[in-house]
């Protein structure tokens, strides 16, 4: 009886976004926009936007010359439902350019309509921080 639960299970999580998998990914994927601001007003500003969008940060660190890395979560511990954010901000001297990766756990249609528009709401967001 318990074995068709857990293939049930097993073949809902398969499909599921993992933080590993969101920091992972390339360091030029997601959607980018240049802000003419330091690294650390940028660090700041996509911290901020993170907390006042309720989600936690997982990871904040530099992930490579010129590139830093923050990782969020949001509700991932209500078991299939949540969101993944990450944001690669890279340094460009006189500008930084940030880019934002939105993945929710649960692979649908419909979730990734929301998670694109969740980025572009973020980089909004993030702007508004950056221009203060």
């Amino acid at each position: 009886m318990r074995t068709p639960i857990v293939m049930c299970a097993v073949a809902l999580l398969s499909g599921c976004a993992t933080k590993s998998e969101v920091r992972n990914m390339p360091s030029d994927a997601g959607l980018a926009n240049s802000y003419a601001v330091s690294m650390d007003k940028a660090k700041l500003a996509c911290k901020d936007t993170l907390g006042e969008l309720g989600y936690s940060v997982k990871d904040d660190v530099a992930h490579a010359a010129g590139w830093w890395r923050i990782l969020g979560s949001q509700g991932l511990s209500s078991g299939g439902t949540g969101r993944i954010i990450r944001f690669m901000i890279e340094d460009k001297r006189d500008s930084v350019v940030v880019r934002v990766v939105v993945q929710s756990r649960v692979d649908t249609a419909e979730a990734r309509a929301a998670d694109a528009a969740i980025a572009e709401d973020v980089h909004k967001r993030a702007a508004a921080r950056m221009a203060k």
